[in-house]
């Protein structure tokens, strides 16, 4: 009885967890794969919701182009981009708003750049356990913004931990393609990264600062 009640007590944890863990799809937040229609905000939305209930599953994966401006990952989240789409960021600059850097205490000091960063796709700050993966493109309208003095490194994750970004074609970034910061336990592996645009200006494929535990493995680089 007792064994019993201990394999019950575990399939019961199995259960609510699987629960918690959600699937769900970008569009049920209005995201539309369109590509014209701006839908940065309702992919953050999906994220952020699946984050608060617990983590989970997010989905992007119409065919087809999601336009977007930043999107913004959270802790416990998957996001797949399916091998038929793509995220492909906004040519208006105004649709790029700003952000805020909060660097670790001693190494420089909090930043509240003007304007928004243009290009600069992938963000996250401070938060831990998430993957970026699926298959699909991310396109960072570096031929758009690459003269822009504002122009973005296309993934910059700051105080960030146990990340996995993989299977992904990164083209056309505005400048560094990965820049993780003050992060640790970070793998970046069977990326694809490319120009795209053809402009070859300071478009960098990784560049960690100050991370511990950077793993870039098994990817093929060939831009500026």
């Amino acid at each position: 009885m007792l064994v019993r009640s201990s394999c019950c007590c575990v399939a019961l944890s199995l259960l609510l967890t699987a629960q918690a863990w959600k699937v769900v799809k970008v569009e049920e937040f209005g995201a539309k794969a369109d590509n014209k229609t701006l839908s940065s905000d309702q992919i953050n939305e999906a994220i952020r919701n699946v984050s608060l209930q617990g983590g989970g599953t997010v989905l992007a994966s119409a065919p087809g182009s999601y336009l977007v401006a930043r999107v913004e990952m959270m802790s416990n989240v998957k996001l797949v981009i399916g091998p038929q789409s793509v995220l492909h960021g906004s040519g208006v600059a105004s649709h790029w708003k700003q952000r805020n850097w909060v660097f670790p205490k001693g190494c420089e000091k909090t930043s509240n750049p003007s304007g928004g960063p243009r290009g600069g796709v992938f963000w996250a700050s401070n938060q831990h356990n998430f993957t970026i993966t699926g298959g699909g493109t991310v396109d960072g309208a570096g031929s758009i913004f690459n003269s822009d003095s504002k122009r973005s490194n296309l993934l910059v994750f700051v105080g960030c931990s146990d990340v996995l970004v993989e299977d992904l074609f990164l083209q056309n970034s505005s400048a560094w393609n990965l820049n993780p910061m003050f992060s640790n336990d970070l793998v970046f592996r069977r990326l694809h990264m490319s120009e795209g645009g053809g402009h070859g200006h300071n478009t960098d494929g990784f560049d960690p600062w100050g991370c511990r535990n950077a793993q870039f493995l098994d990817s093929h680089y060939a831009a500026g």
